[in-house]
């Protein structure tokens, strides 16, 4: 994803997020060629938001809109791209970040990328183990990244910025044929896990394109990071000890650290 805001000092943002393949992504149901795919553009007077999927650009434009910059904007975007493009984005993957500022010429790297899992024994690890389930999930990484970005460099709350796609993950939105053609086809491996199938086999069956994709278990999970974030603030925490309150919550170490 890429977002860019200019703000007297111009600062270009590149995140990108690597593709989580677990349940969604079945090995009998590989992924297409995704012809259709497109990166649409949503653009205001003094920022551009740019995307895989129009709910997560319009995620990042509400966020400029409202006066954040483009830190607070890139966490929005990553927060809904994982309900716009579930089987390819989400908190629970990895990614990168590249900052570029244009006023000191300085480019900082992010790596958004968890710690590999000593719980995991390769040798026991088979192809169906590799392919869904528990362990075919990465170690999350970009959660902790748009945390320390934003704590780092944005302006905005965690409350503020998830909002978009907490309202969404809550109250649903219509899905698109690419969504809906990848939840078709990971339909035998979705089933297999009663809370996923409840998510995406309402009554047994995928969610069609124009159908309601709402998905609460996410909204909760985004909503303990606001939850954390608003109880340190209530005992008189700066914003940095508020953000890392929520981080916290989920991951172990300190936030406040330099970019490389």
């Amino acid at each position: 994803h890429a977002v860019e805001r200019f703000i007297g000092k111009a600062v270009v943002l590149a995140t990108g997020g690597a593709l989580v393949v677990g349940q969604q992504q079945a090995a009998e149901a590989p992924a297409s060629n995704r012809p259709a795919m497109t990166r649409p553009a949503v653009a205001g007077r003094h920022g551009l938001v740019t995307t895989g999927h129009p709910i997560a650009s319009s995620a990042g434009l509400q966020i400029l809109l409202k006066g954040g910059n483009a830190f607070d904007a890139a966490a929005a975007v990553g927060a809904m791209a994982a309900l716009g493009e579930p089987e390819m984005n989400g908190i629970g993957g990895n990614g990168f970040m590249t900052v570029f500022h244009k006023e000191s010429g300085k480019v900082w790297s992010l790596s958004m990328a968890g710690a590999a899992p000593k719980g995991i024994v390769p040798a026991e690890m088979t192809p169906d183990s590799l392919n869904a389930g528990m362990r075919a999930g990465i170690v999350p990484g970009n959660l902790g990244g748009y945390l320390y970005a934003l704590e780092r460099f944005g302006t905005m709350t965690i409350a503020e910025v998830f909002a978009p796609a907490i309202e969404y993950a809550e109250n649903g939105y219509p899905i698109d044929p690419m969504l809906a053609q990848s939840i078709a086809r990971g339909r035998n491996n979705l089933a297999k896990y009663p809370t996923t199938a409840k998510i995406f086999l309402p009554d047994g069956e995928p969610i069609k394109a124009g159908e309601l994709y709402r998905n609460p278990d996410y909204a909760a999970t985004l909503r303990k990071l606001v939850e954390a974030e608003q109880q340190a603030k209530a005992k008189g925490a700066t914003r940095s000890a508020a953000i890392q309150a929520a981080f916290d919550r989920f991951y172990k170490g300190d936030i406040a650290q330099e970019f490389d």
